[in-house]
C-alpha cells in the first residue's frame, strides 16, 4: 500500500506492536487474517490520511517504457507504479482482493464498507488499470 519501502517497514512495525498489544482482545481466532488486516489498514490510514482525502493525479508521462508491452507487465516495478497511481481506496481493494487473495466479503469487512462498495472500487480500478496498461 505504500510506495516507499522505509514507510512500509515503519507501518509494519506499528502493526505488529498493535497486534501484540491487542491480542488478548481477539475473540474469534478463525478470523485472524481479517483481524490483522484490519489493524494494518488502520495503521496505514493513520499514516496516510491525507492521501485518502485526495486521489492521486500524477502524470503518466514519467513511466519508463520497456522494450515490449509483455516485458512491462512482467516488471514488478512497472506494476507497482501503476498501482500507486490508483486512488488509495481503490488500491487498497485491489491489493487485498487480488494480491492477498481475500474474498470480497472479507475485504469489505476489513475496509468497513458494504461488499457492493468493494465491487465498485474493484471495477473502477480495473478500468483505470486497463487504460493505463494499454501499449
Amino acid at each position: 500500500m505504500t510506495s516507499d519501502s522505509a514507510a512500509a517497514e515503519d507501518v509494519l512495525q506499528i502493526v505488529w506492536l498493535r497486534v501484540i498489544r491487542s491480542l488478548v482482545r481477539l475473540r474469534e481466532p478463525e478470523r485472524w487474517s481479517a483481524w490483522v488486516y484490519g489493524i494494518a489498514r488502520a495503521a496505514i490510514v493513520d499514516r496516510f490520511r491525507d492521501q485518502y482525502r485526495r486521489p492521486a493525479t500524477e502524470a503518466l508521462a514519467d513511466i519508463p517504457m520497456a522494450d515490449t508491452h509483455a516485458e512491462q507487465l512482467a516488471d514488478k516495478e512497472f506494476l507497482a507504479t501503476k498501482l500507486n497511481r490508483l486512488c488509495p481506496m481503490d488500491r487498497e481493494a485491489v491489493v487485498l482482493h487480488y494480491l492477498q487473495e481475500l474474498p470480497v466479503a472479507n475485504v469489505a469487512e476489513i475496509c468497513g464498507v458494504p461488499a457492493g462498495t468493494i465491487k465498485s472500487r474493484l471495477h473502477r480500478a480495473r478500468q483505470v488499470l486497463r487504460q493505463n496498461l494499454q501499449p
